[in-house]
């Protein structure tokens, strides 16, 4: 039975079918010990380039959370690997299953660094001293400091702050850093500074270690091994694309906003302290493990027992190594192994050991050959016997053959350059105390007694059992070439800087490293600080830069140095030791020796602060002129006419509101932009003035793409060629939109003012010092005379205005040359027809800046409408005051002709049995009644009445006006009336219609006066609409009409006049003769009773008013007068009666009492109150008068109202209650009354 090694088969199976592992990947954690930084690059690149994906992994980085520890993450399991320091095998002593996998960096970063302005040099230093330091992670600081004599009570411990500052402001004076971090912070800062390092007293601790749990190494070695290869590519990569990977980091990794500047200082320490040049990235020593675990174990720290060993993953590497480099042909061994047992399998081993052998042949004279086409042998040391081993070629370097050349460490000690002996052998000695790489340049004797320059690099790597250095491994290179070109640089430098100390330019060499070789003098003139200042400074250039230029300055210098490239006309600001700044321009070149190996850059500076200041006047000149040109709105432009280059200034793109970075500037570009009614002209404007050779000043518009228009002024001349052909147009674009639209809103104002002039009557003259006189247009309308045959001056005005007006009007115009002020002159002017108007005039001397009287300004407005409408509001008073007289007499006479017709029916009761006395009786009261019906007409001429509307037959009622208003007409004038036979009833009032048919006769009287057989014609008629009518009349409404016309033959009235005929105050008439109502009145009165009202007039010959009254089917009485009920007796009812005036009361107790009532009687408001108070349950009515002293009727009512709310009452008054809105629920009697009327109102009112 074949038994097989399960290791064994994982492996070939994965040599086998390396597929497998990828066809799927695995969630790994990898747990950070601080926050993303460039300390943790390689790992960023490892999952960026897919370092990790191809392994198999697909991996999450985190960075630590505060208060945690990677290490513990790891042991708990919530991390699969981790990044930690050599306190790892603190954990793994405290019980934590780690395991340390690869050491990342061979030296740790952590040291104390101390201002250099402190005095502390070295370790020794700090006796006594304030130092920070970091809980758990000081075993190394702790140690140097040991070494240095210095115990732990001999120096304050202080808690680590993390902030550098405290250092800066003397809180501490040591703080442990990371070199990679704090000091470019310092250096921001401008403090200079010194780096402490444990390493300086022997004491060299790893940095940053990858580990993983001790389960993972067990049950998944594979799978460490190619997470630990992924990891370190990820390393060789970073440290080989640091510009790429400072990227990845600023892009998703930049947790803690690390600048440029400060990632690229970082990663030239941490590239320091892994020596990826000397050593693979990864690589560990037990016995450097044990050297760390013995420090710790002699602070206390570890048991004196424990061996570092147990802590660090050994792989098998031999047998793993070969099986997969040589995985293909094990592939055939192990189907063997499969088939034919473990003979076979033995057999395919040793045929892999040969070929291995064969290989290494192979590879060993590939080195061979490869050593010595770089002048490179190796060699191996016992240091302990002397013996040396060397590779061929080092006997060739020092041209000897191998079988002459003795090898041993004495026979290379004592032919060294004596000058450079001693040196060598330091270095020798301290490479075999400390285990460090030794590194020396020396001179090497040849055979012929010459001398060849050596760089020999060198590391202890087997130590015997006491711990002492055994054997030592290392190279020997040629560099005697190298050395020539670095003396022929040197020379060259010289002579360089000979000629730089004379040059003006601030001139300076800085090395690979960033550090300051040489700087010559001018340094001083630049920037005020002396060469030995500068030489002396830590971040040289750094300190002499403005903050803010600094960091750019920095990456541009580093990427110079990292990429070996040059560098021209960078510009950045000094700041001059006297805190002036100035303006640098810098350039610097890559500088090589002879074998081509980058040596730095040479840097060339120039003070260009003149150049920037004239850059900036010019620019202020230019943004000036800019700012000039969009305050004007004023562009310029120029076409190239041979390449039709079009060039715009930013105003122009502003004017035509075009983005520049869009426009394709071209000549049918501009054009595609003018306003489509205007392109043909201007590109013809323009082809002209190319032809003719003239410029041109043209205003166009312009379409915006908003669709608004614009308005410019463009002007352009053009240049030409000797032979006449055109080169360059040239020209400037002015915005006049501003001004074309103040032109429109002049041109509109202009014609508002005229119009409004017009309107108003009002023109505007000015007349200058030597008299000369201009008038507006709407003067010459005022005038009645045309600018086209007047022209105004003193002598032609003076034939316009009214002979008594004119010395005035000439003394006021006098008074205001003098300057004296004037007041508003109201004259008279005569037109050309003789008609004459009446103007007030305005004036006002107008002076110049000077006070200096410069013209006269005025106004004249005609105000003969103005006059005419003051006298009508004049007139209107008088009416008014009519009113209110004509009021009052027909309140007493009301009054009067109640006691009378009272005292008539007690007459008439008296002398029955008399006929004749009844009968003469009879008449008094029909006269009485007229009487009454006269104050009704009085009181609607005064516009006093109130309107009443009830049926009435208009055929009789005319008939009967006419009678009335035939006496009012002279006799010369002929009336004549045509009424048609029927009674055609309306709906109106008979006092309104009256008025209507009085102010229709007497404008008719009025017209004919001055007619040669005046005649008036009032005719009435029935009138039904048909479709003609009502097409022609639209606002009239179907059916039948009353058609009333007056007709005269007088004057007639001009067309003007007609459409206002019917407004108040309008007339025709001469001031004086007549209100402007009348008509106004009619146009009311009929459209009260919902008819029509239209004019017929033909001037000259006369007029006819038609006026169209609705009828209606209801029958009226055939006369208006009021007719004579029956009277109706009462039963002893009690009445309490109200009048201030005795003879009426007196009266119409006795009227009452005949009628059959009791009565009570009051002759003012509170004694009708009293009385009621006293007798208000025996009182059935009260009949008060409405306008009494004391306390009026309606007030004396609504008291009683407040004693018995349900009262009966009845008022009676004399004057027209007319708007009386309180009185409109109220039933009113009208004096004087008809006996029998107020019988039956009494007997109703008794009934509710």
């Amino acid at each position: 039975m074949v038994v097989v090694n399960k290791r064994l088969l994982s492996v070939l199976l994965i040599c086998l079918f390396p597929f497998m592992g990828q066809a799927a990947t695995e969630s790994v954690r990898l747990q950070l010990k601080w926050k993303h930084q460039f300390q943790f690059a390689g790992f960023y690149m490892a999952l960026e380039k897919g370092y990790y994906r191809d392994a198999g992994f697909d991996v999450e980085i985190r960075e630590v959370e505060m208060g945690t520890r990677a290490v513990d993450q790891l042991a708990s399991g919530q991390a699969d690997y981790a990044v930690v320091d050599p306190g790892v095998l603190l954990a793994r002593a405290e019980g934590a299953p780690v395991k340390v996998l690869a050491s990342i960096f061979q030296h740790s970063p952590l040291a104390l660094i101390v201002r250099k302005d402190s005095g502390i040099k070295d370790f020794s230093d700090l006796r006594g001293k304030r130092i920070m330091l970091v809980p758990g992670l000081n075993a190394d600081i702790d140690a140097a400091l040991g070494v240095s004599g210095i115990a732990a009570g001999e120096f304050i411990r202080q808690e680590i702050s993390f902030d550098i500052r405290d250092l800066v402001s003397g809180k501490t004076d040591a703080f442990a850093g990371y070199v990679t971090d704090q000091p470019h912070q310092l250096e921001l800062m401008g403090i200079a500074y010194n780096i402490l390092h444990p390493k300086e007293q022997g004491i060299d601790f790893y940095g940053d270690v990858l580990v993983t749990s001790e389960k993972e190494v067990v049950e998944h070695p594979d799978k460490v091994e190619a997470f630990t290869r992924a990891s370190i590519h990820g390393w060789q990569y970073a440290l080989k694309h640091i510009d790429e990977t400072i990227d990845v980091i600023q892009k998703k990794y930049n947790s803690q906003n690390f600048s440029s500047s400060q990632l690229y200082f970082e990663a030239r320490k941490t590239k320091e302290m892994i020596e990826s040049d000397i050593v693979p990235i990864g690589y560990m020593r037990e016995q450097r493990w044990q050297d760390i675990a013995d420090i710790y174990i002699a602070q206390g720290l570890l048991p004196k027992n424990f061996a570092a060993s147990e802590a660090i993953y050994q792989p098998e590497e031999g047998l793993i190594a070969i099986v997969k480099e040589k995985r293909w042909q094990l592939v055939l061994t192990a189907l063997l192994v499969l088939l034919f047992g473990l003979g076979l399998h033995s057999m395919s081993l040793r045929r892999a050991v040969r070929l291995r052998t064969v290989n290494l042949q192979q590879s060993e004279e590939q080195l061979r050959l490869a050593l010595a086409a770089a002048n490179q042998a190796w060699f191996d040391v016992n240091v302990q016997t002397g013996e040396v081993k060397v590779s061929p070629e080092y006997s060739s370097l020092i041209g000897y053959k191998p079988e002459e050349f003795e090898t041993s460490l004495q026979n290379w000690m004592d032919h060294l350059h004596p000058d450079d002996h001693d040196a060598v052998l330091e270095v020798f000695q301290r490479c075999l105390a400390s285990g460090e790489s030794a590194s020396m340049e020396y001179r090497r004797q040849t055979k012929s007694g010459g001398w060849v320059w050596m760089h020999s690099i060198g590391k202890v790597v087997e130590w015997d059992k006491a711990q002492k250095p055994l054997r030592m491994i290392g190279i020997h290179r040629d560099i005697t070439e190298r050395k020539k070109a670095e003396e022929a640089l040197q020379e060259s430098e010289l002579r360089i800087r000979t000629i730089a100390d004379f040059t003006y330019d601030w001139e300076s060499f800085i090395s690979p490293d960033g550090k300051l070789i040489w700087v010559n003098p001018a340094v001083e003139k630049h920037t005020g600080y002396s060469v030995t200042e500068c030489m002396e400074m830590p971040d040289y250039p750094r300190s002499i830069i403005v903050e803010e230029d600094r960091d750019a300055f920095n990456k541009s210098l580093y990427q110079s140095l990292t990429k070996h490239s040059s560098l021209s006309d960078y510009t950045f600001r000094a700041l001059h030791k006297n805190e002036s700044i100035r303006w640098m321009e810098a350039s610097w070149q890559s500088v090589y020796d002879n074998q081509g190996k980058f040596v730095g850059l040479r840097i060339s500076v120039r003070d260009i602060s003149d150049r920037k200041k004239a850059e900036e006047v010019l620019r202020q000149s230019r943004e000036a002129h800019e700012e000039a040109q969009r305050i004007a709105h004023l562009g310029h432009w120029s076409l190239d006419l041979v390449t039709n280059k079009l060039f715009w200034s930013d105003e122009i793109f502003r004017i035509f509101e075009i983005d520049k970075n869009q426009f394709g500037a071209s000549y049918d570009a501009f054009l595609n932009v003018i306003h489509p009614d205007d392109r043909e002209y201007v590109d013809k404007t323009y082809s002209q003035s190319l032809e003719t050779r003239k410029p041109y000043n043209i205003e166009h518009r312009l379409l915006m793409q908003n669709g608004s228009v614009k308005w410019v002024n463009e002007r352009c001349r053009t240049e030409y060629a000797e032979d006449g052909k055109p080169l360059m147009s040239l020209g400037t674009v002015l915005d006049v939109t501003d001004r074309k639209q103040a032109e429109e809103a002049l041109r509109e104002s202009e014609l508002s003012l005229r119009q409004a002039q017009a309107t108003a009557h009002l023109g505007s003259w000015t007349q200058d010092m030597e008299g000369r006189i201009t008038w507006s247009d709407e003067l010459y309308h005022i005038y009645g005379v045309s600018p086209d045959t007047f022209t105004p001056n003193a002598e032609s005005l003076g034939s316009l205005v009214h002979p008594d007006d004119w010395p005035r009007r000439q003394s006021w115009v006098d008074t205001c040359l003098k300057g004296g002020g004037v007041e508003p002159l109201e004259f008279r002017i005569i037109w050309r027809d003789g008609d004459l108007r009446y103007v007030r005039g305005l004036c006002e001397l107008i002076r110049d800046a000077n006070g200096k009287p410069n013209h006269l300004a005025g106004t004249t407005q005609d105000i003969t409408e103005y006059k005419r409408l003051e006298d009508q509001f004049y007139q209107a008073q008088k009416m008014e005051a009519l009113g209110t007289l004509v009021g009052g007499i027909a309140h007493d006479f009301n009054n009067i002709l109640s006691g009378i017709t009272g005292n008539l029916y007690l007459a008439r009761r008296y002398a029955k049995g008399l006929p004749k006395a009844v009968d003469k009786l009879d008449t008094v009261e029909k006269l009485s009644l007229r009487a009454s019906v006269l104050i009704k007409q009085l009181l609607a001429y005064a516009r006093r009445d109130m309107v009443m509307m009830k049926p009435l037959q208009l055929a009789p009622y005319v008939e009967e006006v006419i009678k009335l208003l035939r006496s009012s007409l002279p006799e010369n004038i002929e009336l004549h009336v045509q009424a048609c036979s029927d009674s055609l009833t309306i709906n109106g009032d008979d006092t309104q219609l009256h008025q209507v048919l009085m102010n229709l006769v007497n404008n008719a009287r009025d017209a004919v006066t001055g007619t040669k057989n005046p005649a008036i014609t009032v005719e009435l008629e029935m009138f039904a609409t048909d479709e003609l009518f009502i097409s022609e009349h639209p606002y009239f409404k179907r059916g039948t009409y009353a058609h009333l016309s007056v007709k005269d033959n007088g004057c007639g009235i001009p067309d003007e006049h007609i459409e206002h005929l019917f407004e108040p105050f309008y007339t025709s008439k001469d001031i004086g003769k007549g209100t402007g109502l009348g008509l106004a009145m009619v146009f009311g009165a009929i459209k009260t009773h919902r008819g029509y009202v239209e004019v017929e007039s033909v001037e000259g010959k006369g007029s006819t008013f038609h006026v169209y009254l609705p009828l209606i089917e209801a029958e009226a009485p055939e006369s208006a007068l009021p007719q004579q009920p029956d009277s109706v007796e009462g039963a002893g009812e009690t009445i309490l009666l109200a009048d201030d005036d005795a003879n009426v009361r007196e009266t119409t107790i006795e009227v009452l009492k005949a009628l059959g009532y009791r009565v009570l009687a009051a002759e003012n408001g509170e004694q009708a109150v009293e009385l009621f108070r006293e007798n208000s349950e025996t009182i059935n009515l009260v009949l008060s008068d409405l306008v009494m002293p004391v306390m009026g009727g309606y007030e004396s009512v609504q008291a009683m109202r407040q004693i018995q709310p349900d009262v009966r009452v009845i008022f009676a008054t004399g004057y027209d209650s007319n708007g009386d809105a309180h009185l409109d629920d109220e039933l009113v009697i009208r004096k004087p009354f008809v006996v029998e009327e107020l019988s039956r109102l009494i007997s109703q009112q008794l009934e509710k």
